[in-house]
């Protein structure tokens, strides 16, 4: 599996065209569940962050059919890979014009979470979080 994955980074990289048609093919429940795998994590986990910089509809759709916006919240608890999470999280709502990410990062679970991120963050992470969560924040603001 792991030999497939890395094949399948090596052919997403090398046509960013690639894993647009992969994730409409069906690949992300496979790249949610290599990232749950700590062998396959570093190669799954940067395929699923690319994810978010595609800007088509239809593979929006297939990201939130497939829950991968709980899944960078739940990335937040991980210290190794908080900083990619919530980086993923600011990028994802440049487009998220329906406010759907904003109405979900509104509960109060996901707030424990992104506040448990800087908690929990090394004095090394810290600073690449602040500005991921400026952008949320800035893109959260109420317009009167």
């Amino acid at each position: 599996f792991k030999s497939a994955m890395a094949a399948v980074a090596q052919l997403c990289k090398l046509n960013t065209a690639g894993l647009a048609e992969a994730a409409l093919g069906g690949i992300i429940p496979y790249l949610i569940q290599a990232a749950s795998n700590w062998t396959l994590k570093e190669v799954a986990l940067p395929l699923l962050c690319d994810l978010v910089k595609a800007r088509r509809k239809e593979i929006r759709e297939e990201m939130w059919s497939n829950n991968l916006l709980d899944f960078f919240l739940e990335l937040l608890h991980d210290r190794i890979y908080q900083s990619n999470a919530l980086e993923s999280l600011a990028a994802w709502m440049v487009d998220d014009h329906e406010s759907r990410i904003k109405h979900t990062l509104r509960h109060s679970k996901n707030i424990h979470r992104l506040s448990r991120a800087f908690e929990k963050a090394d004095n090394a992470v810290w600073p690449k979080l602040v500005s991921p969560m400026l952008r949320i924040l800035n893109k959260s603001r109420r317009c009167s």
